[in-house]
């Protein structure tokens, strides 16, 4: 009988160890490019490449415009855009939008601390 081994534990550890992230990342869908067009409910994205992707929009999508927070009605065709989605069931939906108006900064630039 062969005496058991510290080699099948330790490599069972590895592989667990390896394997969690990508998981945390399945059905991910995150792109940054230009908006082709939205609504309230959906908005189209297309990267530099010219790839376009469709997300739809939920109450629970974060949107932000130049770091501020707003609404499906603020984004507009020609806003550049950081979009973080999920794949479920073939549909793509928004977890997060970040636009900017093309030459301004996708963020909001805080004052210096006093």
């Amino acid at each position: 009988m062969p005496k058991p081994s510290l080699i099948t534990p330790a490599f069972l550890l590895a592989a667990l160890i390896l394997t969690t992230p990508a998981s945390a990342h399945e059905g991910g869908v995150d792109m940054r490019g230009e908006v082709l067009s939205a609504d309230t409910k959906q908005v189209t994205v297309r990267t530099g490449d010219g790839h376009e992707q469709r997300y739809a929009l939920t109450p629970q999508t974060r949107i932000t415009l130049g770091g501020v927070a707003a609404r499906p009605a603020d984004i507009a065709p020609g806003l550049r855009a950081v979009v973080h989605g999920r794949k479920v069931d073939g549909v793509v939906t928004a977890t997060s939008i970040q636009l900017a108006r093309p030459g301004e900064p996708a963020t909001q630039k805080r004052p210096p601390a006093p």
